[in-house]
């Protein structure tokens, strides 16, 4: 796996006339070397890789160099002394480096004046500007299973959560249930702030679980993921206990069909505003395209947003390879909201869906099914 992804990495150092690239974001870092880190998310602090055309560094804490060596086969591991700038230059200089790419977006102020000062005038610093994040837009098979895992843990910590849904619980209590279910269910935890949203909170996409009770009839939007080996999935559902109110039951079917839309349609190809176009134009002729307030979906793999996007300002392609959610909504302030969401993966012709959560909104209905 690493030797795959390296001699993506030296591709770039060819595209772009480097002699070497600084990965200091971490995510980045686990992606080239499959260290995993000693923090979640990880970052600078856990470790900073220097890849060359024939070399791959990485220095780490003193504490972890047997924790680094262990999951980073083909790199050269070493423990730093902070701050680690002097480090990084050294093992430049050892290769001869004086064109260095580097992620201006991963590194601080502090820090690149730090690398600066190590290295005098003998190293051009040139920002990356993004080229390594986007080597990981197309998932490995890999990758691909450890999403399909994350997902399905995702599904049924949802149902496992929903059983336990009672008039009254607050929304905290039910964010609070799917977190233990998933931990029950083999995930360290979300990997992201879960969302409980109900009644009129449902209005706002990204509402944080508070006290408010959850009553019979009113939408309740979840949005949730699991966490599973570094990657995270990302679910939505819209629940109500109890019977939807017509106008619950009638916005429902609105998203669940642009969301149909979409599915039926994706594959690689297509532009990411093609793909939004798809749900947009179901929920405008509805008469809800002004209460369709976000872009289609987004990649998800090691962070919970990543590319490509989907949306009326994306320049995005859609690639075989690619992760994106489906995620159409529509948010009337005062009353609520309803978005529904799947992951899946883009093929040539078509898409796999990672989820299998049901789409009903009653939540009897749902767990019977």
């Amino acid at each position: 796996m690493n030797d795959a992804r390296l001699a993506r990495a030296r591709d770039l150092l060819k595209q772009r006339e480097l002699d070497a690239i600084v990965i200091s974001n971490g995510l980045s870092r686990r992606y080239l070397t499959g260290y995993t880190g000693a923090d979640h998310p990880p970052d600078e602090s856990s470790g900073i890789a220097v890849i060359g055309p024939s070399s791959a560094h990485l220095i780490v804490s003193k504490n972890n160099t047997e924790w680094a060596t262990q999951e980073a086969p083909g790199f050269e591991v070493t423990g730093w002394t902070l701050p680690w700038a002097g480090d990084v230059v050294a093992s430049l200089d050892a290769i001869g480096a004086r064109q260095v790419g580097f992620e201006e977006e991963a590194l601080s102020v502090a820090d690149f004046k730090r690398l600066n000062e190590a290295a005098g005038d003998r190293i051009a610093w040139l920002p990356l500007e993004s080229s390594v994040t986007k080597l990981r837009l197309l998932k490995d098979e890999h990758e691909i299973e450890i999403l399909a895992r994350a997902a399905q843990i995702t599904d049924a910590a949802l149902l496992e959560g929903l059983a336990d849904l009672d008039d009254g619980m607050t929304e905290r209590e039910l964010a609070g249930r799917f977190h233990d279910a998933m931990r029950r269910l083999g995930s360290p935890g979300p990997g992201f702030d879960i969302i409980v949203a109900s009644g009129p909170n449902a209005a706002r996409p990204h509402h944080s679980p508070g006290d408010r009770p959850i009553r019979p009839g009113e939408p309740v939007v979840i949005d949730m993921g699991a966490l599973y080996e570094g990657y995270t999935a990302d679910l939505t559902r819209t629940v109500c206990l109890g019977e939807p109110t017509p106008e619950l039951t009638s916005v429902y079917t609105i998203v669940l069909n642009a969301q149909q839309a979409v599915l039926a349609s994706l594959r690689a190809g297509l532009s990411g505003k093609e793909v939004d176009t798809l749900a947009r134009d179901v929920i405008t002729a509805a008469g809800y395209g002004d209460q369709f307030i976000h872009g289609l979906g987004h990649g998800v793999g090691l962070h919970i947003h990543e590319g490509p996007s989907a949306g009326q300002c994306s320049s995005d392609t859609m690639q075989a390879g690619m992760s994106l959610t489906v995620e159409p909504g529509i948010y009337i302030p005062g009353w609520g909201g309803v978005r529904t969401e799947d992951l899946v993966i883009i093929e040539a012709h078509g898409i796999r869906n990672l989820t299998t959560a049901p789409k009903q909104v009653a939540v009897r209905d749902m767990l019977a099914g």
